[in-house]
């Protein structure tokens, strides 16, 4: 929709987008080994030791670096069966220690509703301002990765706690043909709690690389400002406030790609995510694998406020300009000089803090604001960014819990009160100059030389890159460590930047 009354412009749109242009929807049998949309993994049946622990315990050495008291011949490889299908597939006595990758099919294709509103007036001097709304909610979004549906459900571990791990006999669970296959596919009469109680005992893993199960909603206010260009400058400014929400289970398209510029980077590159950050950028950062949405929050690139401005301006100097406007050597070396510039600034990124662990969660309890006051000195800012006392272990405050954790206590099975990430506690922000000056020195109007001298963050501003967020407290005052002092704490402690120092470029071109 347009609606023209001079000089005002009214713009608006409304529209849904759907794609099933994903990788992970048309990779079946090309992004994996060839198959019946699975794979099999960690293909190993028993432990080197078969007679010195029970099988699929866990506890067994499975490949040890060296050997001289088994006698390796005795010790078999499971047969390749003729149709090259994985083991599980034709039920074989392995099959307990397979994980099996598939492909779980989307029950949607990944949906964007858009909506926005614009309103631009023209302004006196060849400016113009734009102020827009810009909407967006998407659901059906890649959402976990390596998503495992073979898992215990949280209330059987609050309910069994320590016990879960337990061999206990496999006919306390089932009965009938179902008992005796697990009996005949694991060899033994009794299992571990763990995995009887799993949904798919037959199999020890099950996992989909992509669960289509993300959704995200943004909203964004757009402040636009644009000079034409006359009496030698021209620039555009454009500022944004945004919020952007994500489920939990939201991933990030960053998350996908190999980045060599900046994977060498620690952790969020500018203030925005970058390539190989690990868990940040998967999804799956609930708590609770059931119930997910409780973890519903800000996103992980959210940025609150966005600004750049782009300017080019022609120095008042030379032939034909109002200072020095004559020609020969004058012209030549002070003349035709343009310079520009590009200046963007934004918030921090909100963050996520982790530990120390209990029984379900990594996730602490926040008690307080996280955010430290930003008026302090740089140098206190690199020590302490964030207020270690907003928080508290999951598991509490008391010291002697932290000293003996007892993990058949309640306190070892409670989630965390902290969010998935906070928006009360940011990286910090970034910003940043760059700019060039340009001249041209013609032999005729189409054949000439043109000279640039460029600098890369110009004012040589050292940005503050992502403090520790791994929760911890120094020893005590006696040097006593526990679970939660520790020694070589770095909470809160920041000691790596975003930016390079200033660099600077020399170039002359030739134009014909």
């Amino acid at each position: 929709m347009r609606t023209s009354i001079s000089p005002t412009i009214i713009r608006g749109g409304f529209d849904i987008f759907y794609t099933n242009a994903a990788n992970s929807f048309n990779n079946i049998g090309q992004g994996i080994a060839q198959g019946p949309q699975w794979q099999v993994f960690l293909d190993y049946p028993k432990s080197f030791y078969p007679d010195k622990c029970a099988p699929f315990t866990g506890n067994c050495v499975v490949f040890p670096l060296s050997d001289t008291t088994v006698d390796k011949s005795t010790l078999t490889q499971p047969p390749v069966p003729a149709d090259r299908l994985p083991l599980a597939a034709h039920r074989d006595p392995s099959l307990g220690a397979d994980g099996i990758q598939l492909y779980y099919p989307a029950s949607h294709d990944p949906m964007q509703t858009m909506w926005s509103l614009d309103i631009e007036r023209e302004l006196p001097w060849n400016m113009m301002v734009d102020v827009g709304y810009v909407g967006n909610h998407g659901t059906h979004l890649a959402g976990d990765t390596f998503r495992h549906f073979n898992y215990v459900h949280t209330v059987d571990k609050i309910k069994y706690k320590t016990s879960l791990n337990a061999q206990v006999p496999i006919d306390d669970y089932f009965s009938g043909a179902t008992a005796s296959k697990l009996k005949e596919v694991y060899g033994s009469d009794t299992l571990t709690r763990n995995l009887l109680i799993r949904e798919y005992p037959f199999f020890n893993d099950l996992f989909t690389q992509t669960m289509y199960n993300g959704a995200t909603v943004y909203h964004g206010l757009n402040v636009k400002v644009q000079k034409r260009y006359s009496n030698g400058l021209n620039f555009i400014a454009a500022y944004t406030f945004s919020k952007k929400i994500n489920d939990a289970a939201t991933a990030q398209l960053a998350a996908m790609l190999l980045d060599p510029v900046h994977n060498s980077r620690p952790g969020l590159v500018g203030g925005r995510i970058g390539a190989g950050t690990g868990p940040q950028t998967l999804g799956g950062l609930y708590q609770d694998p059931d119930n997910e949405r409780a973890d519903r929050t800000i996103a992980v690139d959210d940025i609150t406020h966005l600004f750049n401005m782009a300017a080019s301006y022609d120095l008042p100097m030379g032939k034909g300009r109002p200072f020095l406007n004559t020609g020969g050597i004058v012209d030549a070396v002070l003349g035709g000089w343009r310079f520009t510039g590009n200046f963007t600034a934004q918030s921090g990124v909100p963050l996520y803090v982790s530990g120390p662990c209990n029984g379900l969660t990594c996730r602490p309890n926040l008690i307080g604001d996280p955010s430290l006051s930003k008026s302090r000195s740089r140098v206190q800012q690199e020590a302490d960014w964030i207020n270690t006392a907003a928080f508290e272990p999951v598991f509490g405050s008391d010291k002697n819990f932290w000293a003996n954790p007892d993990t058949s206590d309640d306190r070892w099975w409670r989630f965390g009160t902290a969010g998935a990430y906070l928006p009360g506690l940011r990286a910090p922000g970034f910003w940043n100059l760059d700019s060039s000056l340009v001249k041209e020195f013609h032999l005729t109007e189409q054949r000439y030389f043109q000279f640039r001298w460029e600098m890369f963050n110009a004012l040589n501003h050292q940005n503050l890159g992502l403090p520790n967020t791994n929760y911890c407290l120094p020893p005590g005052p006696n040097g006593e460590t526990d679970a939660v002092r520790q020694a070589g704490c770095a909470f809160g402690r920041i000691t790596n930047v975003q930016t390079d120092p200033r660099s600077m470029q020399f170039a002359l071109k030739f134009y014909w």
